[in-house]
Protein backbone atom coordinates (compact mmCIF):
# COMPACT_ATOMS: atom_id res chain seq x y z
CA UNK A 1 0.00 0.00 0.00
CA UNK A 2 2.55 1.96 1.01
CA UNK A 3 4.45 1.70 -2.80
CA UNK A 4 1.40 2.36 -4.43
CA UNK A 5 1.04 5.99 -2.41
CA UNK A 6 4.24 6.75 -3.47
CA UNK A 7 4.27 5.83 -6.36
CA UNK A 8 1.33 7.90 -7.43
CA UNK A 9 3.09 10.75 -5.49
CA UNK A 10 6.09 10.33 -7.79
CA UNK A 11 4.42 10.10 -10.88
CA UNK A 12 2.09 13.06 -9.97
CA UNK A 13 5.25 15.41 -8.81
CA UNK A 14 6.94 14.45 -12.11
CA UNK A 15 3.61 15.67 -13.99
CA UNK A 16 4.03 18.84 -12.03
CA UNK A 17 7.56 19.65 -13.49
CA UNK A 18 6.83 18.47 -17.06
CA UNK A 19 3.95 21.11 -16.55
CA UNK A 20 6.38 23.90 -15.66
CA UNK A 21 8.69 23.31 -18.26
CA UNK A 22 8.31 26.49 -19.24
CA UNK A 23 8.37 28.03 -22.88
CA UNK A 24 10.65 25.14 -24.86
CA UNK A 25 7.86 24.14 -27.42
CA UNK A 26 6.32 27.08 -27.67
CA UNK A 27 7.34 29.81 -30.53
CA UNK A 28 10.35 31.74 -29.35
CA UNK A 29 8.83 35.51 -28.81
CA UNK A 30 10.35 38.50 -30.66
CA UNK A 31 12.04 40.34 -27.77
CA UNK A 32 12.33 43.13 -30.03
CA UNK A 33 8.42 43.20 -30.55
CA UNK A 34 8.09 43.04 -26.69
CA UNK A 35 10.57 45.84 -26.03
CA UNK A 36 8.54 47.81 -28.86
CA UNK A 37 5.46 47.94 -26.94
CA UNK A 38 7.10 48.92 -23.62
CA UNK A 39 8.50 52.31 -25.41
CA UNK A 40 5.00 53.84 -24.58
CA UNK A 41 5.65 53.41 -20.67
CA UNK A 42 9.08 54.38 -20.92
CA UNK A 43 11.30 57.71 -21.34
CA UNK A 44 13.88 57.96 -24.16
CA UNK A 45 16.10 54.77 -24.14
CA UNK A 46 19.29 54.45 -25.56
CA UNK A 47 19.53 50.72 -27.03
CA UNK A 48 22.27 48.90 -26.28
CA UNK A 49 24.37 47.24 -29.32
CA UNK A 50 26.05 43.68 -28.14
CA UNK A 51 29.67 45.50 -28.02
CA UNK A 52 28.05 48.16 -25.48
CA UNK A 53 26.06 45.27 -23.52
CA UNK A 54 29.24 43.64 -22.85
CA UNK A 55 31.43 46.58 -21.82
CA UNK A 56 28.36 48.30 -20.31
CA UNK A 57 26.40 45.70 -18.60
CA UNK A 58 28.80 42.76 -18.86
CA UNK A 59 26.20 40.83 -20.74
CA UNK A 60 28.04 38.31 -23.48
CA UNK A 61 26.40 37.42 -26.72
CA UNK A 62 27.25 33.53 -26.04
CA UNK A 63 25.04 33.51 -23.16
CA UNK A 64 21.87 35.39 -25.28
CA UNK A 65 19.82 33.78 -28.18
CA UNK A 66 18.72 37.33 -28.42
CA UNK A 67 19.00 40.15 -26.30
CA UNK A 68 17.25 44.34 -26.01
CA UNK A 69 19.02 46.04 -23.37
CA UNK A 70 18.14 49.82 -23.24
CA UNK A 71 19.06 52.32 -20.47
CA UNK A 72 17.80 55.57 -20.00
CA UNK A 73 19.35 58.51 -22.53
CA UNK A 74 19.51 61.08 -20.78
CA UNK A 75 21.83 59.45 -17.89
CA UNK A 76 19.89 60.88 -14.70
CA UNK A 77 16.78 58.52 -15.38
CA UNK A 78 17.51 55.39 -13.58
CA UNK A 79 15.14 53.50 -15.92
CA UNK A 80 16.51 50.28 -17.85
CA UNK A 81 15.35 47.13 -19.51
CA UNK A 82 16.78 44.08 -20.39
CA UNK A 83 15.12 41.49 -21.87
CA UNK A 84 16.98 38.65 -22.74
CA UNK A 85 16.77 34.83 -24.19
CA UNK A 86 19.61 32.60 -22.33
CA UNK A 87 21.27 30.14 -24.51
CA UNK A 88 20.61 27.39 -21.94
CA UNK A 89 20.00 27.61 -17.81
CA UNK A 90 23.22 28.05 -16.79
CA UNK A 91 23.70 30.77 -19.02
CA UNK A 92 20.52 32.31 -17.50
CA UNK A 93 21.86 31.76 -14.09
CA UNK A 94 24.74 33.93 -15.25
CA UNK A 95 22.37 36.82 -16.39
CA UNK A 96 20.43 36.85 -13.12
CA UNK A 97 23.41 37.11 -11.36
CA UNK A 98 24.65 40.09 -13.56
CA UNK A 99 21.12 41.33 -13.78
CA UNK A 100 20.62 41.35 -9.71
CA UNK A 101 24.13 42.90 -8.94
CA UNK A 102 23.40 45.75 -11.97
CA UNK A 103 20.27 46.88 -9.57
CA UNK A 104 22.50 46.75 -6.62
CA UNK A 105 25.06 49.19 -8.12
CA UNK A 106 22.28 51.17 -9.62
CA UNK A 107 20.97 51.52 -5.83
CA UNK A 108 24.75 52.29 -4.55
CA UNK A 109 24.72 55.38 -7.29
CA UNK A 110 21.00 56.87 -6.72
CA UNK A 111 20.89 56.17 -3.00
CA UNK A 112 22.17 59.26 -1.53
CA UNK A 113 22.00 61.76 -4.80
CA UNK A 114 18.99 61.11 -6.66
CA UNK A 115 16.30 59.92 -4.13
CA UNK A 116 13.58 59.45 -6.83
CA UNK A 117 15.67 57.28 -8.76
CA UNK A 118 16.58 55.57 -5.87
CA UNK A 119 13.16 54.62 -5.11
CA UNK A 120 12.41 53.51 -8.84
CA UNK A 121 15.60 50.90 -8.46
CA UNK A 122 14.12 49.62 -5.17
CA UNK A 123 11.05 48.65 -6.99
CA UNK A 124 12.87 47.28 -9.48
CA UNK A 125 12.47 43.47 -10.86
CA UNK A 126 14.43 40.45 -11.82
CA UNK A 127 11.78 38.50 -13.88
CA UNK A 128 12.80 34.60 -15.35
CA UNK A 129 10.42 32.75 -16.80
CA UNK A 130 11.61 29.23 -18.98
CA UNK A 131 15.00 30.58 -20.88
CA UNK A 132 13.51 34.27 -20.63
CA UNK A 133 15.22 37.11 -18.02
CA UNK A 134 13.97 40.62 -17.99
CA UNK A 135 15.22 43.27 -15.92
CA UNK A 136 12.60 45.98 -15.23
CA UNK A 137 13.78 49.52 -13.92
CA UNK A 138 11.05 51.68 -14.32
CA UNK A 139 7.93 53.77 -12.40
CA UNK A 140 5.92 51.68 -14.69
CA UNK A 141 7.37 47.88 -13.46
CA UNK A 142 3.90 46.51 -12.82
CA UNK A 143 2.94 47.08 -16.57
CA UNK A 144 6.47 46.29 -17.68
CA UNK A 145 6.26 43.19 -16.04
CA UNK A 146 2.73 42.24 -17.08
CA UNK A 147 3.08 42.58 -20.92
CA UNK A 148 6.48 40.39 -20.32
CA UNK A 149 5.17 37.54 -18.57
CA UNK A 150 2.27 37.83 -20.91
CA UNK A 151 4.76 37.66 -24.17
CA UNK A 152 6.93 34.48 -22.54
CA UNK A 153 3.82 32.33 -20.93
Amino acid sequence: MKRKIALIVTFALLLGLTACGGNASAEPVDLNAVYEGFQESLPEMLVLDDTLRMNLLGISAEDCTQAVTAVCADGLGADEVWLIEAKDGEALERLKALAETRLEAKAGETENYLPDQYAVVKQAQVVTQGNYLALLVSPQVETLKAAFEDAVK
